[in-house]
């Protein structure tokens, strides 16, 4: 046999303990898993499919070790079955290492896949497999006790969770065969570990490059808002991007702690955050009050502030926020967009499209940028944030000033840094939601004192934004402008003002 006929196109490592044959079974769960992933691979390739091998392949007369590795070496893919069994096997953890050693070039970010059969603690993984998100095969059954899926025979139900996920786990597969070509020799050839993901079935037909292609992060959502997810979640897919978490249930739910420590993995790595809110806050962790939904919109946050990237949130526009009546929850439905899901999700692929494109490096002369500053209260400042995440996006300077000096400073002190950082912009966003209108008037007149002397046109925005029942703030002037965002609909309206802003200061 050749070298390039020897190739494997997937190596299963697994632990002997997850594939004991129970009664009424006629098989192990992993070889029935196995089996039935190959005949996917065949009906996703054609021809003879992939070739798929697993050490019962050895016969009496081999010797174990030299064969295991020899085949692990020489496999472009390998599934990895992470469980308390798997963890302590040695077997497993020399193959791991030796696949990880050929594939250290890649990093395993794309050829490792881990199919999760039960609760692990991640800090005991290889440090190379901690960074990427497992696809869990099990759920917290009654008594929050894990409970495999499929186990001990699938449920024949299509629509069970365990075909669903085997069926993205073979489509995943079979793309990325397809889209890597076999290698002529065992030195060249492109090994790839599975990392077996609950999420991310599918890449474009035409992928971006490793160096360009960006991470989107998609929030967990409620069970009420499951299909609107895995639209979002396709089209994501198909627009190239490397989606996380990998599928739904993906992070661990024993307690607050483990989720978000799996949670900040994702995030770290993060290009755009996106989360869908239902009116509900949903579920929380056993040892916390706090939902998994807040849990996920508060890291994602300070995620999104520490690495300045944006971070869209979505609520249908017919939730009626005075009847939720968690105090928590409505504020965090009252600073999310308010539209119609079709609207959102193609906001969001934009977002996603102009991520994708090239930055253009300007001369001084051609430079456009605009300096904003955004005025908002304490009520008002996660509306601040999403608002300067969108300046950010228009490819405008966004500073989101104090409202009130620090324990260090003095009031005199204070006031002098704040109108030094007014009169350095070229425009301001004065947020009106929660905060009484006296405030409001207050900033406006603060900043026409600097503004108005530096510029003679527009230069400042009221952003009228959510809730919908509360009284006018009463400002108006030629030099002001107000957007109309009760709803939650923020961009349209303040690319409005900074393209208003763009030609003033070309006047």
């Amino acid at each position: 046999m050749s070298n390039y006929e020897s190739v494997q196109d997937v190596f299963i490592s697994y632990a002997h303990a997850d594939d004991d044959i129970l009664r009424g079974a006629e098989a192990g769960w992993v070889t029935t898993f196995v089996d039935e992933l190959k005949k996917l691979l065949h009906r996703k390739l054609g021809g003879s499919g992939a070739s798929i091998w697993m050490d019962h392949q050895l016969t009496a007369n081999d010797q174990v070790t030299a064969t295991l590795m020899e085949s692990v070496t020489r496999s472009r893919t390998l599934v990895l079955f992470m469980s308390p069994g798997y963890s302590m096997s040695d077997w497993c953890q020399k193959e791991l290492g030796r696949f990880l050693e050929i594939n250290s070039a890649n990093k395993n970010r794309e050829n490792v896949f881990i199919v999760e059969l039960d609760s692990t603690a991640r800090e005991r993984w290889h440090p190379r497999l901690q960074e990427l998100t497992p696809i869990r095969f099990w759920r917290e059954g009654r008594d929050h006790i894990p409970q495999l899926l499929g186990y001990p025979v699938p449920n024949p139900d299509p629509d069970d969770p365990y075909w669903l996920n085997l069926n993205k786990l073979a489509h995943f597969i079979a793309d990325y065969l397809k889209s890597h070509s076999q290698p002529d020799k065992p030195d060249q050839k492109d090994t790839t570990v599975i990392h077996f993901d609950n999420n991310n079935g599918q890449t474009p037909p035409v992928p971006p490059s490793p160096s360009t292609k960006k991470t989107i992060w998609l929030a967990e959502p409620t069970d009420d808002l499951i299909d609107q997810w895995e639209a979002l979640a396709e089209a994501l897919r198909q627009a190239g991007v490397d989606l996380r978490p990998l599928g739904l249930d993906t992070y661990p739910r024993s307690t607050e702690a483990e989720f978000l420590a799996s949670l900040r993995v994702d995030l770290d790595s993060a290009h755009l955050f996106v989360q869908l809110l239902s009116q509900i806050p949903g579920r929380h962790p056993k040892d916390s009050s706090i939902s998994y939904t807040a849990l996920q919109s508060s890291a994602a946050s300070a995620f999104s502030r520490q690495q300045q990237c944006a971070f869209l949130q979505w609520r249908n526009r017919d939730i009626n926020l005075d009847q939720v009546s968690d105090e928590a929850h409505r504020q965090l439905l009252t600073g999310a967009i308010a539209c119609g899901f079709e609207e959102f999700r193609q906001r969001v692929l934009a977002t996603v499209q102009s991520l994708n494109q090239p930055s253009v490096i300007k001369s001084p002369s051609e430079d456009e940028s605009l300096a904003i500053c955004i005025s908002a209260n304490k009520a008002d400042y996660d509306l601040g944030l999403q608002v300067r995440d969108i300046l950010v996006e228009l490819g405008a300077d966004a500073f989101t000033t104090q409202t009130e000096p620090s324990p260090d400073q003095s009031p005199t002190e204070f006031n002098i840094q704040l109108d030094e950082v007014i009169a350095n912009c070229e425009g301001m966003i004065i947020i009106y939601g929660q905060t009484p209108p006296v405030w409001v008037q207050a900033q406006y007149m603060r900043a026409r004192k600097v503004l108005a002397q530096k510029h003679k046109g527009l230069w400042s925005a009221l952003l009228d934004g959510p809730p919908a029942n509360k009284p006018g703030v009463g400002l108006a002037g030629k030099s002001l402008i107000t957007l109309e965002c009760r709803d939650g609909f923020f961009h349209d309206q303040i690319e409005r003002f900074v393209n208003t802003l763009r030609g003033e200061k070309h006047v």
